[in-house]
């Protein structure tokens, strides 16, 4: 029978496919496919069905900071550009929908059906991953080409037409990549905690792989690093935890003392292994070139010539004015689509200022607090350490809000609650045996 809590569920599960399954935005009939139209839908549906989830205390700070920003860009704002007025409100767009998916099933305490849009998403994420993976081997660009800036200008028609055509196919570009590298970490822990979920062993092992060769083929490779790093920290037996964590530290020591050649030399090495990757290559030879040159501006695609750059720039937009942003001087220069915009964090805090910048962590940080209050130790250091991944890869490239906000608030925090799929499934048998309709 159908009711509001399935009513709800199957639009949040809908949500999540076009967030997370690019063949769903592909292969719909427009309408249907619209991203848009379904976060109008689920939010009448709110207003209908659950209106005490708009006065929850999480939401009250997502409010907050949406006054603040619409009054900030109604005065002493206005001459912002709008590149980054779209990105201001595309990012309070994306967290006002995850806030207000997760504060739903937290104030329902439907924890089950969480876990079956965590389910659901899931399994989108290992499709696109794999489908990344099939598409990588025709066009081993296409992750990176497919959202470029300009493509017009940038590649031929027969070009933009080839690439057009893989969309259908559904492969991921650096927004998918958040599922990419967030997985892995969750994933394992199950494997290692026995915890039965929906998935098997292996097929946790399956999913693990297939995410993981997708960040390669996508030739990211700041998420590439960022994937393999939190994977092994998440790998770590806790009882090892304090002395890895002193290793990195004994590390960071030795990154200081250590000539810079050596360093320089582990990355050229790291380079050889993609010679058939053009972008992951390059990307390592150019770390290497820059940490032997001792910093400064380099040729390349590479974060580390350019990240100090900027970070040298929007620093000094930033003490211009640290607590109103670079845009309460109404005579501010500062044109983030070309460079600094690129640092996500050091950007809206150079944007928006201290006042600003808080009241954007406010949402985040209760929002952490509430969902994972009941969380038992070992899963926290892993959800603790993945939503640490997503947030500090802002400090150095752009981070694709979409899906990482959905992740961030919705689908990290169910992650926990899996293992109730087959507690439930348990009990559903029990119950049959129980009534002499045991069914197989």
């Amino acid at each position: 029978m159908w009711s509001v809590r399935k009513h709800l569920l199957v639009l949040s599960i809908i949500l999540a496919g076009l967030v997370f399954m690019p063949l769903l935005h592909a292969n719909l009939p427009p309408f249907i496919r619209s991203y848009h139209s379904w976060v109008f839908v689920w939010g009448i549906s709110l207003v209908v069905f659950a209106p005490k989830v708009f006065i929850q205390k999480t939401m009250l700070f997502v409010y907050l900071l949406g006054v603040y920003l619409w009054l900030m860009l109604n005065t002493v704002w206005m001459e912002m550009d709008p590149w980054q007025n779209r990105t201001f409100w595309g990012d309070y767009y994306a967290m006002f929908l995850a806030v207000s998916i997760i504060t739903y099933f937290t104030y329902t305490k439907n924890y089950i059906d969480l876990a079956i849009l965590t389910k659901f998403s899931v399994i989108f994420i290992g499709i696109t991953a794999f489908m990344t993976i099939i598409v990588s081997i025709f066009d081993p660009m296409y992750s990176r080409n497919i959202n470029a800036f300009e493509m017009e200008q940038m590649f031929s028609d027969s070009y933009i037409s080839r690439i057009r055509g893989f969309q259908r196919w559904g492969a991921g570009s650096r927004g998918d990549g958040f599922g990419f590298i967030a997985l892995p970490p969750l994933l394992l822990y199950y494997l290692k905690s026995k915890k039965r979920i929906f998935l098997t062993e292996r097929w946790i092992w399956l999913f693990i792989i297939v995410l993981m060769l997708a960040l390669i083929r996508m030739q990211f490779a700041t998420l590439l690093i960022f994937g393999f790093i939190l994977l092994f920290l998440a790998s770590i037996k806790p009882k090892n935890r304090k002395l890895t964590f002193a290793g990195l530290f004994f590390l960071m020591v030795l990154f200081i003392i250590v000539p810079a050649e050596i360093f320089a030399s582990f990355f050229f090495r790291i380079s050889h292994y993609f010679e058939n990757q053009e972008v992951l290559k390059r990307y390592f030879d150019d770390i290497g070139s820059y940490i032997s040159m001792g910093g400064g501006e380099i040729v390349g695609n590479a974060v580390s010539g350019r990240v100090d750059v900027r970070y040298t720039s929007a620093w000094e937009y930033f003490i211009d004015n640290p607590l109103f942003g670079t845009y309460f001087n109404q005579d501010s220069t500062y044109n983030s689509s070309l460079g600094e915009g690129h640092l996500f964090l050091m950007n809206k805090l150079t944007v928006t200022g201290l006042v600003g910048f808080l009241l954007w962590l406010l949402p985040f940080w209760f929002c952490y607090k509430a969902i994972s209050r009941d969380f038992k130790k070992d899963f926290k250091f892993v959800f603790i350490l993945v939503l640490l991944g997503i947030i500090l890869y802002g400090l150095i490239k752009v981070i694709i809000v979409r899906q990482a906000w959905m992740l961030f608030f919705v689908i990290i925090p169910g992650m926990y609650y899996l293992p109730l799929l087959k507690q439930k499934e348990s009990i559903n048998i029990n119950d049959k045996e129980l009534n002499g309709k045991k069914e197989y």
